[in-house]
C-alpha cells in the first residue's frame, strides 16, 4: 500500500512540475499546417489560384511575416467571396 501511494505521489508531482515549464511549445506539423488546410490550401497549393504553396514548411516559413500581417489586418482570410468568372480574368488573366 506505502509502495502505491509513493507511486502516485510521485506521478502527481511530476505532472505538477510539469505543468510549471509552461504550454508545449508550437510546431509547425502539430498546430499551424492543420490551419493551413482547412482555411488558407484550397487556394494556396500548386495549380490554384494563388502565387504561393503552404503545403510545407519550406514552403510556407518565407511568408510568415505577410501571413502574420494579412490575416490580422483581415485583408486574408478563408476565401469566402463569390467572384464572377469575368471579374478573375479582368485580375488575373
Amino acid at each position: 500500500m506505502t509502495t502505491q501511494f509513493a507511486a502516485l505521489a510521485w506521478i502527481m508531482g511530476a505532472a505538477a512540475m510539469a505543468s510549471d515549464f509552461g504550454p508545449a511549445p508550437v510546431t509547425f506539423y502539430k498546430d499551424v499546417l492543420p490551419i493551413l488546410q482547412r482555411k488558407c490550401q484550397t487556394c494556396h497549393q500548386p495549380g490554384q489560384i494563388a502565387p504561393v504553396s503552404f503545403l510545407s514548411y519550406e514552403g510556407t516559413r518565407p511568408w510568415a511575416g505577410a501571413i502574420k500581417i494579412l490575416t490580422a489586418s483581415g485583408q486574408m482570410r478563408a476565401w469566402t467571396a463569390q467572384i464572377s468568372e469575368r471579374t478573375m480574368c479582368s485580375v488575373f488573366c
